[in-house]
């Protein structure tokens, strides 16, 4: 994905994880920066929990690693 942004606007990252499921568990994180603190070029990680909260497994934890890199032209 490509944006042009100006130095003052909020690069938004999000990330989602959703079970598959009869009754679907969820999981979510987000982060945001300034477009002006880019460098040439980071990776930024989101860390992503989704509980079973449901049924035989409850309890259970997926933990989901998402990774963005983020670069400037």
């Amino acid at each position: 994905m490509n944006n042009v942004l100006m130095p003052s606007e909020l690069v938004k990252l999000e990330a989602t994880a959703v079970e598959q499921d009869k009754i679907p568990d969820v999981g979510a994180a987000n982060k945001s920066f300034n477009a002006s603190t880019v460098a040439a070029s980071k990776k930024h990680t989101l860390d992503v929990v989704v509980v079973e909260n449901r049924g035989r497994y409850s309890g259970n934890v997926a933990k989901w690693k998402f990774v963005f890199k983020v670069e400037k032209a």
